[in-house]
């Protein structure tokens, strides 16, 4: 069972690649919205990936850890600004205004003053990052049901990136809270079921969001 976790979790960069290729090859149903920088995202997480897997894998690095650090930091403020961008209510764009100037100052002080180091993985603010993100795609989905849209949502292509980061981020709380404290190999069969999910979840959304989503004009 540990060897199939594992061997399908090693897969899950063949979804972050076809979700990168198919937020290329339907670039044009969004290119106008903020959704657009999904595109140089899908490709930097890739990118990271592989370069994280390599980097271990030929010793060049003797922790990669850091790299997702700068990795998640910037997929939170991406989600922050174009949920800034999506919100139409006052409250909500102040809030995701004030998200994009503090949350960075929360992740460097949680750096400096609860980890004390750049290597361990920030999974304080990792949780906090994955709470405020779950709350912003509830918000806007209650703004979405709230107003006069009429909105076909097998065919909307931000219903289906809200869905894979909330049942994402949802996962991911619990493997924040676990991540560090796992020392040994056998100890990983807790959380990479939970990864595992939380990672097809969000790629398969995005895939399918791509693919079936009208094109999106403003």
């Amino acid at each position: 069972m540990e060897e199939l976790l594992a061997k399908l979790l090693n897969g899950v960069p063949y979804l972050e690649l076809i979700a990168a290729l198919c937020a290329t090859l339907y670039f044009y149903k969004y290119k106008t919205t903020p959704l657009r920088w999904l595109l140089p995202y899908l490709w930097l997480v890739f990118l990271i990936e592989i370069l994280a897997k390599v980097s271990i894998a030929r010793q060049w690095l003797v922790d990669n850890r850091w790299i997702y650090n700068i990795q998640s930091i910037i997929e939170y403020m991406l989600i922050f600004y174009i949920y800034h961008r999506l919100f139409i209510g006052r409250f909500h764009k102040k809030l995701t205004r004030w998200l994009l100037i503090l949350f960075p100052l929360f992740a460097l002080l949680t750096f400096l003053f609860v980890h004390h180091s750049f290597i361990e993985l920030n999974t304080t603010a990792f949780s906090v990052g994955s709470l405020i993100v779950i709350y912003l795609v509830i918000a806007y989905f209650q703004e979405v049901l709230s107003s006069d849209q009429v909105l076909s949502i097998s065919k909307n292509l931000t219903i289906w990136v809200s869905i894979g980061w909330l049942f994402y981020h949802a996962g991911s709380i619990p493997i924040n809270l676990l991540i560090n404290d796992v020392i040994k190999p056998q100890d990983l069969m807790s959380i990479r079921p939970i990864l595992l999910v939380a990672n097809v979840i969000l790629y398969m959304s995005l895939i399918l969001g791509f693919v079936w989503s009208n094109k999106i004009s403003t």
